[in-house]
């Protein structure tokens, strides 16, 4: 268990990999590495979920938005750290350099039901997992609040993690108990997959290794 203040580092193989598909001139990665140095050099507490957390774990994904997740209390020093690099746009703000998109979420956000009884928070900062210095949810987290959402794209998401990870059925165990029948579906479904297209599923990569500061 991560401990407040302690965040756990892991190194990843696959998120290098899908850092490096996505390229070092993204308009995303560059947006990152600035609001990243920002938040960090004002010592805020922050979380990157969505497509941020999907390329720390390994998946790649083509978009233009970042998602972090700040306590509310910190929201004023957020938007102050960040004035001089995003102007605001509506509820957000955008890279007026690159055009990415920023969105600030409270932890505690639940994630869309995706059936009675099934739910998922955004996970607080000290809950952060940090995958190439990047603080983004533990894999487990992720699977999470992609699972509750109920969407195809979102649960195609999870089948893409399962394969790069090379997770099996009793990964179910480490979820919720609302999402375990949801993540059997994907697991399912990845299998088909690879039944059918034998091609897509590589060899997968070494599996992250958490440690704590100071191992």
């Amino acid at each position: 268990m991560t401990m407040p203040g302690d965040r756990m580092l892991v190194s990843s193989r696959a998120g290098r990999r899908a850092w490096g598909l996505v390229g070092g001139q993204s308009r995303l990665r560059e947006t990152l590495e600035r609001v990243e140095a920002a938040l960090g050099a004002m010592g805020i507490p922050h979380v990157y979920v969505g497509s941020v957390a999907l390329l720390a774990h390994g998946v790649c994904q083509v978009t233009d938005d970042i998602d972090v997740c700040v306590r509310p209390a910190d929201r004023p020093r957020l938007n102050a750290c960040l004035d001089p690099l995003l102007t605001p746009d509506g509820r957000r703000l955008r890279d007026p350099r690159t055009g990415t998109i920023l969105r600030a979420i409270p932890p505690g956000t639940l994630a869309r039901v995706a059936g009675a009884g099934c739910v998922a928070q955004v996970p607080d900062p000290v809950e952060a997992v940090c995958i190439d210095e990047v603080p983004v949810p533990s894999l487990p987290r992720l699977l999470e609040l992609k699972l509750a959402t109920g969407r195809y794209r979102d649960w195609g998401d999870v089948v893409e993690l399962i394969r790069t990870h090379d997770l099996g059925e009793d990964f179910a165990d480490q979820l919720d108990s609302t999402l375990r029948a949801a993540y059997l579906q994907c697991w399912d479904q990845k299998v088909e997959e690879d039944r059918y297209n034998p091609e897509v599923h590589d060899p997968p990569p070494d599996p992250p290794r958490a440690r704590r500061t100071g191992e």
